[in-house]
C-alpha cells in the first residue's frame, strides 16, 4: 500500500488545490506502482513553526519494493514518471517550481511489512 504524504504551506497551496493534487497524484502512483486506487493512502500535512529548509509543498510516496523488486531497480523512472504527471496536472502554480527549491516527489522505496490490526494471518 503506497502511502503519499504532501506537506504544504496552506497559504501557497490551498484545500482546494491539495484536494486536487492527491486525486492527481493517486492516478500517478496507481499508473507508476501498479497498484489499485484503493490501496493508495493520501496524507495532507502542514509545515510548522519548528519546520526549516523546507520548500512550499514536498510530496513523499513511501511504498514497498514490488514483487522481485522491481520498484526499486526502476526507482528513477517511477519517480520522473510520478513527477511529470502532477506538473502536466497543472495544479501547483508554476511560480512556485523551482529545480532547487522544490516543491519535489520524493519516492521512498523500502523494505517493509504491512500487518492489519487484529489479522496478523493478512500480513503483507
Amino acid at each position: 500500500m503506497p502511502c503519499i504524504t504532501v506537506t504544504r504551506d496552506p497559504a501557497k497551496l490551498i484545500d482546494p488545490q491539495a484536494t486536487r493534487l492527491g486525486y492527481a497524484l493517486e492516478a500517478a502512483v496507481v499508473s507508476a506502482l501498479k497498484v489499485k486506487p484503493h490501496e493508495v493512502e493520501f496524507r495532507v500535512r502542514d509545515f510548522g513553526p519548528l519546520d526549516r529548509n523546507h520548500p512550499p509543498i514536498a510530496i513523499e510516496i513511501d511504498t514497498g519494493k514490488g514483487k522481485d523488486g522491481w520498484r526499486a531497480t526502476n526507482r528513477m523512472e517511477l519517480a520522473k514518471q510520478i513527477a511529470a504527471s502532477v506538473v502536466k496536472a497543472d495544479i501547483i502554480p508554476a511560480s512556485l517550481l523551482d529545480p532547487k527549491e522544490g516543491p519535489y516527489a520524493w519516492l521512498k522505496i523500502v523494505d517493509s511489512a504491512f500487518v492489519p490490526l487484529g489479522f496478523p494471518d493478512e500480513a503483507r
